[in-house]
């Protein structure tokens, strides 16, 4: 990701059920945490709110792998 002139490359990202964050109020469904970092040691956090809806063919994909290589952790 760029920020200005800045590279931050993904270095870890993870969900919350329900999300930690709200607008107006409002606590969504999931929420998804994508953390970058600079080479300089700064971070930046990018969060998408998730909400139930239709099946997304290319999250079912990535979760097949993510589920496989890591236990869940259901707290």
């Amino acid at each position: 990701m760029m920020v200005g002139d800045q590279r931050y490359e993904l270095t870890q990202f993870h969900f919350h059920r329900p999300s930690e964050e709200t607008i107006h109020g409002t606590r969504y469904d999931m929420v998804l945490h994508l953390m970058h970092a600079a080479r300089d040691g700064r971070v930046a956090g990018v969060t998408i709110l998730l909400n139930v809806g239709h099946a997304n063919r290319t999250i079912e994909t990535l979760w097949q792998y993510i589920t496989s290589a890591a236990p869940l952790d259901r707290t």
